[in-house]
C-alpha cells in the first residue's frame, strides 16, 4: 500500500467542483459490534475520565485493520494507501479502480467509515449502488453491523450559495421538526447532537434575534450567519456541558468549518448529525433524495418570513416528548409540503410510526376530518396540527382552510385559538400570521379573541 498526505476535509468537498445547482453530500458510516461496545464501555468505567475514554485504543484499531486486510484480499477491482496523518491514528484509503472510494477510520467505539465526496444524483447507477453497498458488505463479513448515530454532510455554498436567508431557513426548517427525535434519527443519541429545543433558552433567544435579523436583511451573507451561530448561538451543549469550541461540535446541525479560513475556497460541510444509520446503500441515497427535495423547496419559499418558537426541552424528559402519532403528522407534513408521497420514503422512518402514518385516523386528523366531539382528536388536531401552522407557508393555509370552513363548531375554534394563545405566549407575533386571516372570517366574529384583535389586524 502507498502513503500519502491527505486532508479529509479537502478529500470530501474539494476533490471536484460540483455542477451549478447540484449539492455535494458526504457520509460518515459508523460500524461496531457487541464486543466493541463492551470492551469499550469497560475500558470507559475503568478510566473513569470522557476524555481519555474518547481516545481510541485497539478496540476500535484491531477491527479497522481487519476490515482493510478483507477488502485487500476480496476486492479485485481496489487499490489501498495509507493516508496520514489520520484523525486519531493512519487511516487506509480504498479506492475503485471504476472511480469513488471510501476510508477507513476509528471514532470511540466505532470504525468509521467515509465514501469519497459525490455531487448528489436523484438515478444514481448501479455502478455507484454497489459501490456503495458493498461497504455494508465488506463490514457485515467481518463481523460489524451499522451503529446509530450517523451523519450526512453536505456542502454549504453548493446547497446555498451565499445565501443567508435559504441558509437560515433550512435551519429553522430542521429546528422546528423532531427530525433527530423519533424520525430521521432517534431520541437517545441527542446527546452528541442536541435538537435546538434542548439548548438553553439564552441560545434559543439568540437563536430567535438572529432569525429576525435575516429576516429583516440585515445577515447579507452565509459566512455571517455561520459566523454568528457559531459564536453567539453554539455557546453551549447541555449534556456535556461545555462552551467554547467544544459546544461548535456537539449541535445537531454542526456548522464548525464554516468559520474556518478554508470556507473561501472550499464547499465546506454542513454535518446534519444524529440521524439513524442506513442499512443500505438504497436507504442512503433515498435519505439523501429527501433532504436534496427539501433544499429545492426550501429555496423556493425565498421572501416568506422564517420563524421559530423557542421551547424549553430538558434531558432528564427525554422519553415520549414526541408521541408516536405526533411523529407520524410531522413526517406526513413533512412530505406533503413538498407534494411528496409519504410512501416512497416510508423506510426512513421507524416501523412503529410506519403503522400508523399508514391509519385512517392519521390521514383524517391531517385533513382536519376530525370528529370535534372526540377529545382524543381535537387534541391530537390541537397538538399535532393546529400548533405548527408557522413551520411553512403551505402549513398555514392548510389550517386556515380547515378551521375557515363553515361546518366548524363556533365554539370549538375558539377553544382552539386559546389553546394557541397559550402556547405562543412568548411568540404572539407568530400566532398573529393566521389570527389575521381569520378575523376577516364573518362566522368567527364573535370570538372573543379575533374581536379584540379585528381592528388591530384591519
Amino acid at each position: 500500500m502507498k502513503t500519502c498526505p491527505l486532508l479529509w476535509i479537502a478529500l470530501f468537498f474539494c476533490s471536484a467542483s460540483p455542477v451549478s445547482g447540484q449539492v455535494t453530500y458526504s457520509r460518515e458510516y459508523n460500524f461496531s459490534s457487541p464486543k466493541i461496545r463492551s470492551l469499550w464501555n469497560k475500558r470507559a468505567a475503568k478510566l473513569n475520565d470522557p476524555f481519555l475514554a474518547n481516545i481510541p485504543t485497539d478496540i476500535e484499531r484491531l477491527p479497522a485493520i481487519q476490515l482493510r486486510d478483507f477488502i485487500a484480499q476480496d476486492c479485485q477491482n481496489c487499490s489501498l494507501e495509507v493516508v496520514t496523518p489520520g484523525k486519531w491514528s493512519p487511516e487506509t484509503l480504498v479506492k475503485f479502480n471504476e472511480g469513488g472510494g471510501f476510508k477507513i477510520a476509528v471514532d470511540p467505539a466505532v470504525i468509521e467509515v467515509q465514501p469519497l465526496h459525490e455531487v448528489f444524483t436523484s438515478s444514481p447507477t448501479q455502478a455507484e449502488v454497489a459501490r456503495r453497498n458493498y461497504i455494508f458488505m465488506a463490514a457485515k463479513a467481518v463481523g460489524l453491523s451499522p451503529a446509530d448515530p450517523c451523519h450526512l454532510n453536505f456542502g454549504a455554498r453548493s446547497a446555498f450559495g451565499d445565501d443567508a436567508e435559504s441558509f437560515m431557513r433550512f435551519l429553522a426548517d430542521w429546528s422546528n421538526r423532531p427530525l433527530s427525535q423519533g424520525l430521521l434519527g432517534d431520541i437517545d443519541h441527542i446527546g452528541s447532537s442536541p435538537p435546538m429545543s434542548y439548548t438553553s433558552m439564552d441560545q434559543q433567544l439568540a437563536y430567535k434575534k438572529l432569525i429576525a435579523a435575516t429576516n429583516n436583511g440585515w445577515v447579507t451573507s452565509l459566512k455571517i450567519a455561520a459566523r454568528r451561530m457559531n459564536d453567539e448561538v453554539y455557546t453551549f451543549t447541555p449534556l456535556k456541558r461545555e462552551g467554547g469550541l467544544g459546544a461548535r461540535h456537539d449541535q445537531e446541525i454542526g456548522l464548525k468549518y464554516l468559520v474556518t479560513e478554508e470556507f473561501a475556497q472550499i464547499d465546506q460541510p454542513i454535518e446534519l448529525r444524529g440521524l439513524r444509520h442506513p442499512q443500505s446503500a438504497e436507504e442512503d441515497y433515498l435519505l439523501r433524495e429527501l433532504i436534496d427535495k427539501r433544499i429545492a423547496y426550501l429555496k423556493s419559499q425565498k421572501g416568506n418570513p422564517i420563524f421559530y418558537v423557542p421551547e424549553q426541552r430538558l434531558f432528564e424528559a427525554t422519553m415520549g416528548v414526541y408521541l408516536p402519532w405526533s411523529l407520524a403528522l410531522h413526517f406526513r407534513i413533512y412530505v406533503a409540503e413538498m407534494g411528496l408521497d409519504w410512501r416512497r420514503y416510508q423506510v426512513l422512518i421507524p416501523p412503529k410510526i410506519r403503522a400508523i402514518i399508514a391509519t385512517k385516523k392519521n390521514k383524517r386528523i391531517f385533513d382536519g376530518d376530525i370528529d370535534w366531539d372526540s377529545p382524543t382528536e381535537v387534541g391530537e388536531f390541537a397538538s399535532g396540527m393546529a400548533k405548527y401552522f408557522y413551520v411553512s407557508p403551505w402549513m398555514e393555509a392548510h389550517i386556515y382552510e380547515i378551521l375557515s370552513r363553515p361546518e366548524l363548531p363556533v365554539g370549538h375554534v375558539a377553544a382552539l385559538l386559546v389553546f394557541l394563545q397559550g402556547e405562543f405566549e412568548a411568540a404572539p407575533e407568530v400566532l398573529n400570521t393566521l389570527l389575521r386571516k381569520l378575523a376577516r372570517l364573518p362566522q368567527f366574529k364573535k370570538i372573543i379573541i379575533l374581536e379584540r384583535c379585528a381592528s388591530h389586524f384591519q
